[in-house]
């Protein structure tokens, strides 16, 4: 499916019979086979800078699913609400089914923690093992 994010920048094209009329009427000392490309390298231009301007979208449709969850790992989220977490995940990932995911963990020390999109060890375990490592450490501090 074609589709324009700003289809108003088309009216740009309206500026091609003006590149035209400058070409013809223009006082210049070009042969007329040098006018006529001169404007229609210009016309083109025109045109290809009046398309970019509105933003021209091809897209597919596709019934395949991405899907990110972000998880907070902080010291101020208690272990059985990440557990619970971890679980509804699982849950989800069993459910909808997901060509890829992601489990962005934040929180600790100010950085992100990733497991990367289509790691197939994170899929067959259901969740990844630093947000697992997380809660059994969180665990172990109760």
């Amino acid at each position: 499916m074609f589709s324009l994010t700003f289809p108003a920048a088309l009216w740009g094209l309206a500026a091609i019979p003006v590149v035209w009329l400058a070409a013809w009427f223009g006082r210049t000392s070009f042969g007329r086979p040098q006018r006529i490309l001169q404007a229609a390298i210009r016309s083109l231009l025109v045109a290809a800078l009046a398309l970019a301007l509105a933003g021209p979208i091809w897209s597919r449709p596709s019934s395949r699913i991405s899907v990110v969850y972000l998880v907070d790992v902080s010291h101020s989220i208690a272990s059985a609400s990440l557990t619970g977490a971890a679980d509804w995940i699982d849950g989800m990932n069993a459910r909808v089914r997901p060509a890829e995911t992601r489990v962005l963990a934040f929180g600790t020390r100010g950085a992100a923690h990733a497991r990367g999109i289509g790691d197939e060890r994170g899929r067959r375990r259901g969740r990844p093992r630093r947000l697992r490592s997380r809660v059994r450490a969180r665990r172990s501090q109760c």
